[in-house]
């Protein structure tokens, strides 16, 4: 498929204010029957995605970045893939360097923070059903929302309304043979808790007010950790203790956030880097959900 007809398409089947882009991408390939997906990936010289891949895929990186949307790629990236969120937690150094491996095809486990392949592998879609009702109504077709797609982020910004989360074994993917993942049907509604009324506050905190340049949520987090008189070095003391509890409050996080997926995940994310030196070391981006967890537990949990 040429440029030009992919334009007429995302010009025909437009985007809306805030979707989600791999359901856009799915919904596109539904309403353009008559283009197979692999036509359509063909477009940005690449194959099917296998997998989500992250919080930024390449197919994604190619997509916002060939200008069909009639957006800046930052802008399709901070509205349609939560980049609003999850920017400030990466230095622009970190995040130009990613783009560029990507680009090129050098090796970046496709992904731009520790945790993120098993984070993004059991999150599930989550969606409002009263803005699926009156999306139908308005449109003839529900949006899914790209905010609600955080890991932190459990209630509809617009109704207030606890969100459904449709869970999975495998992350949703964009190769049009998977629509029915982005069907806002079924799910569960979870009972939430000021523990997670606690994160998404935060992370609409960042959304609203963080500069996006790179210096902003990491650095600040890091800088008070590291400066915090009880930290001398993770083979310390002090570094032991805090290492334990730090381990034990983050798998008493994961099993609230991810309940029905609590022992895969906690089992996989073993095998990450997930430790107190991680946390502390500035060079190296970690994921969002980790931060805030560890500035949660910093601030209620830590007993030196």
């Amino acid at each position: 498929m040429d440029s030009n007809t992919l334009s007429l398409l995302t010009n025909s089947i437009n985007i809306k204010a805030g979707e989600y882009l791999p359901a856009y991408v799915s919904r596109l390939l539904s309403y353009g029957s008559f283009i197979k997906p692999q036509d359509f990936y063909q477009s940005f010289s690449l194959g099917v995605p296998r997998t989500s891949e992250g919080y930024l895929p390449l197919w994604a990186l190619k997509f916002a970045d060939s200008g069909v949307l009639g957006k800046p790629s930052l802008e399709t990236i901070d509205e349609h893939l939560c980049g609003s969120f999850w920017r400030p937690f990466a230095t622009k150094n970190v995040l130009d360097e990613f783009v560029s491996k990507q680009f090129e095809r050098r090796g970046t486990g496709r992904v731009l923070f520790k945790g993120e392949k098993a984070l993004t592998k059991y999150a599930p879609l989550k969606y409002c059903e009263r803005c699926r009702d009156e999306e139908i109504e308005q449109f003839g077709f529900p949006i899914l929302n790209s905010r609600n797609q955080l890991p932190t982020v459990f209630t509809c910004q617009k109704h207030g309304d606890v969100l459904h989360q449709k869970f999975s074994n495998s992350a949703a993917v964009p190769d049009g043979k998977s629509g029915a993942a982005f069907e806002q049907t079924g799910g569960e509604q979870l009972d939430i808790s000021m523990f997670h009324r606690w994160l998404e506050f935060e992370s609409d905190m960042i959304m609203r007010t963080e500069c996006r340049d790179g210096n902003g949520m990491l650095g600040i987090y890091r800088s008070v950790f590291l400066e915090s008189s009880f930290f001398q070095g993770a083979n310390s003391e002090a570094g032991k203790r805090l290492n334990l509890q730090w381990l034990d409050a983050l798998k008493r996080y994961l099993f609230k956030l991810f309940p029905y997926q609590r022992d895969e995940l906690w089992h996989q994310l073993k095998s990450v880097n997930i430790g107190i030196r991680a946390m502390m070391d500035v060079s190296t981006p970690v994921h969002p959900l980790l931060l805030l967890l560890f500035k949660t537990f910093y601030m209620f949990e830590y007993k030196g």
